[in-house]
């Protein structure tokens, strides 16, 4: 969802700007191979904070997982644009590269519905 909110037009520049803070300010030292703090097998599942409320924002959930999947292996963003005010962000050619990126994923719903004879 990070990746998406950072380059939606419909998310207000202030949460986009607490979003990079938040990203910023958990960034891994080192380029992330496998998310850190995931359960299950593979890439596993995140584990999620025990209270989440109306209050909860999505730069509350950003955690050094965020770098995993918000970088270098599905989306490819370049994240110099981030430590910049969310305003002249369109004017860097990486937040150009990485909006691209992000708007040409494909996402596929995993979900499979048997269909009912009725629909069949």
């Amino acid at each position: 969802m990070v990746p998406h909110a950072l380059f939606s037009s419909v998310v207000p520049k202030e949460e986009k700007q607490a979003l990079a803070d938040r990203l910023l300010a958990v960034r891994p030292q080192e380029v992330m191979h496998t998310p850190s703090d995931h359960y299950g097998t593979g890439f596993g599942k995140p584990k999620f904070p025990k209270c989440i409320d109306q209050c909860t924002t999505l730069a509350d959930l950003v955690n050094q997982d965020s770098w995993f999947t918000k970088g270098y292996k599905f989306y490819k963003i370049d994240h110099e644009f981030l430590t910049e005010n969310v305003k002249s962000w369109p004017n860097f050619a990486a937040y150009q590269a990485s909006a691209h990126n992000v708007d040409t994923l494909n996402v596929i719903n995993k979900t499979y519905v048997k269909p009912s004879e009725a629909e069949i």
